[in-house]
């Protein structure tokens, strides 16, 4: 997503597509690796005694040590990891670039260039 938005960012269109895409390939990792996570959390919280659906932090704090410090590490970790996601995946949807803006230099020295929003 970092790409993507270094590609939106310069005004390198061309490139939106081939970013997007690999956008999407993560996006299908993530799917597949969160099935397995569900599988395992499900695991976990139940061997704890919590609901199946306790989340990570509640499988935390429900841990023994030192796995009750991992999981609290891998809860903030993630969290973190999440915030930025979100925060890359707003300014990448939003429009960069209010469009081409004439230089002023005249017809003969005429530019476009892109002015950011």
């Amino acid at each position: 997503m970092e790409e993507q938005e270094l590609v939106v960012a310069h005004g390198r269109t061309r490139w939106v597509g081939r970013a997007s895409r690999e956008v999407e390939v993560v996006l299908e990792r993530m799917r597949t690796a969160e099935i397995g996570r569900a599988m395992h959390a499900e695991a976990a919280a139940t061997a704890l005694g919590l609901s199946a659906d306790a989340s990570l932090k509640d499988i935390a704090g429900a841990s023994p040590a030192p796995w009750d410090d991992l999981m609290h590490a891998h809860h903030a970790a993630l969290s973190e990891l999440t915030a930025q996601i979100a925060s890359l995946g707003v300014s990448n949807h939003q429009p960069p670039f209010a469009g081409p803006a004439v230089d002023p230099a005249g017809a003969a020295g005429r530019r476009h260039r892109w002015r950011h929003l």
